[in-house]
C-alpha cells in the first residue's frame, strides 16, 4: 500500500504544491533527538502492542446510537472527567525541531495528562510531503496510537485517500491541526471558517500582525511622522514560495498595510530559506538602510534577521522586524528590547481545549469502528462548538508585541 501512496503522492505533487506551516529549508535537520520527540516506529504492519488505550470502555449501550456524535461527545467526557481516557496521541508535526511545535507540545501535555491522556511529539528528519507521509504510515502500523493529530506540510487532498486506505486498515482517527477542512484532506479538523473571504487563518492572522505594526508607528509617531507627505513608510517583506498558504499572512499584512497609505514596499524577497537569512540581512544592510520595519513569514526567519542586524550601526533607530508564531526566541527578544517588535502567537491553551474536546469525541467511537465524518467537522466549523463551549472565548491567536511583552513572556 505504501508505494501505492506514494507514487499517488508524486503524481498530485506535480500538479501543485500546497505548503503547511513549519520550516521554510527544502530540507531539516533530523529532529529525533529533540525534547519529546520520538523517533518513528518500524514500518511492520503486524502489531508489536496494543493501542495505549485498548483498556478504555468504550461499547455503547444497548439501543444507543452510534452514529450520533452527540452520544460519543458525552461518552468522551465521562472518560475525561475520570480521568480515565488513556489513550496514547501522536502529534505529527511537519519539523519537530520548529520552535512553534515544541511550545505547543509543551502546554498541550499537562492538559492531555489532566485527563489521562499520553502525547507524543513526532516530525519527520527531512521537511518533505514523502517524508511525512512514510512516519504517517509507520505510526499507523505500529498500532502504537489511538488518536493522531497531523500538521501536514502538503495540506493537499491526498491526504484524504490516504486516510480512507489506513481506516479501513487500522481505525485510527486522524485530526487535522493547522489548516480548516476547507482544504478537503482529513478525517478531522475542529478549526472553524474564521476568515469570510477565504475560509483560512492566515489571512486572519496577516491582519492581526498589520494592526500590530500599525500600533508600534502610532506609538512612535514622533519619529515616524517624518514620513508624512511622501510615499511612505519603507517595508521589506521576507517572505517563501515553498508554502503559499502560509505566505498568505505576509501578502495580507502587506496588503493592510498599503491600503493605509501610510506605508511602502521596499523590497520584498521571495523564496527566503533560513539557512541564507544572513545573506539576506546583509542585503538589507547595504542596499536598504533606509528600511523602517521587516515583515518575516516566521519567527525563525526573525530572529536570524534581528541577531545580525543588531550587529550593524547606521540602520534606523526605530528598526521593528515581525514575524509569526510567538516562539520563545522571540518573545525574548523583545522583552530584552532588540529589534523584534511584534509577533502573532498561537494560544496553546485554546488550542489543546479544542483538540482534546475533539479527540474525546473521535477516539471512542474509532475503537467501535465508527467514523463520525460529516456532521462532526460540521458542528465545530460552523461556529456552534463556539457557541456551546463559552468557556472557550479567547482568540485563537494574539498579537504579542513590545507593549504588552510582559503579559506573554517571563525570565
Amino acid at each position: 500500500m505504501r508505494k501505492v501512496l506514494l507514487l499517488l503522492l508524486a503524481v498530485v505533487m506535480v500538479f501543485g504544491i500546497v505548503a503547511c506551516a513549519g520550516s521554510g529549508s527544502g530540507n531539516s535537520p533530523d529532529a529525533g533527538n529533540n525534547p519529546g520527540n520520538s523517533s518513528a516506529p518500524g514500518n511492520s504492519t503486524q502489531p508489536s502492542s496494543p493501542p495505549a488505550g485498548g483498556d478504555s470502555p468504550s461499547s455503547a449501550p444497548d439501543g444507543a446510537d452510534k452514529n450520533d456524535w452527540r452520544f460519543w461527545q458525552q461518552f468522551g467526557e465521562d472518560l475525561a472527567a475520570q480521568g480515565k481516557a488513556n489513550w496514547k496521541v501522536l502529534y505529527l508535526v511537519s519539523w519537530a525541531a520548529a520552535e512553534y511545535f515544541q511550545d505547543s507540545y509543551n502546554a498541550w501535555v499537562p492538559m492531555f495528562e489532566s485527563i489521562g491522556a499520553e502525547l507524543v511529539l513526532q516530525g519527520p528528519a527531512d521537511y518533505t510531503p514523502e517524508a511525512q507521509l512514510s512516519a504517517l504510515e509507520s505510526a499507523y502500523a505500529s498500532r502504537q496510537y489511538d488518536a493522531i493529530i497531523i500538521y501536514p506540510i502538503l495540506p493537499t487532498d491526498w491526504l484524504a485517500i490516504v486516510y480512507e486506505e489506513l481506516w479501513e486498515t487500522y481505525k485510527v482517527p486522524t485530526i487535522l491541526w493547522g489548516f480548516p477542512l476547507t482544504y478537503q484532506c482529513a478525517m478531522y479538523s475542529p478549526i472553524s471558517v474564521s476568515d469570510e473571504e477565504t475560509g483560512d487563518e492566515f489571512p486572519l492572522t496577516g491582519r492581526l500582525l498589520a494592526a500590530a505594526i500599525i500600533e508600534y508607528v502610532e506609538k512612535n509617531w514622533d519619529y515616524f511622522s517624518k514620513y508624512s507627505g511622501t510615499d511612505g513608510i519603507p517595508v521589506v517583506y521576507a517572505e517563501e514560495d515553498y508554502n503559499p498558504a502560509q505566505n498568505e499572512r505576509v501578502t495580507t499584512c502587506r496588503d493592510v498595510l498599503e491600503k493605509d497609505g501610510r506605508f511602502k514596499t521596499l523590497y520584498s524577497f521571495e523564496n527566503v530559506d533560513e539557512d541564507q537569512a544572513i545573506t539576506y540581512a546583509e542585503t538589507v544592510a547595504l542596499n536598504f538602510r533606509e528600511t523602517e520595519i521587516i515583515v518575516c513569514y516566521v519567527d525563525t526567519l526573525a530572529v536570524l534577521f534581528n541577531n545580525s542586524l543588531m550587529q550593524e550601526t547606521g540602520m534606523s533607530p526605530y528598526l521593528g522586524i515581525f514575524g509569526f508564531d510567538g516562539t520563545t526566541a522571540a518573545r525574548q527578544i523583545m522583552y530584552e528590547g532588540g529589534l523584534i517588535k511584534g509577533s502573532i502567537m498561537s494560544n496553546h491553551r485554546i488550542a489543546g481545549t479544542i483538540l482534546i474536546d475533539m479527540i474525546k469525541i473521535v477516539t471512542p467511537a474509532a475503537k467501535e469502528g465508527i467514523w463520525l465524518r460529516d456532521e462532526l467537522n460540521e458542528y465545530f466549523a460552523s461556529g456552534q462548538y463556539s457557541i456551546d463551549r463559552p468557556d472557550v472565548d479567547e482568540e485563537r491567536f494574539v498579537a504579542v508585541t513590545q507593549f504588552n511583552i510582559r503579559d506573554f513572556y517571563t525570565p
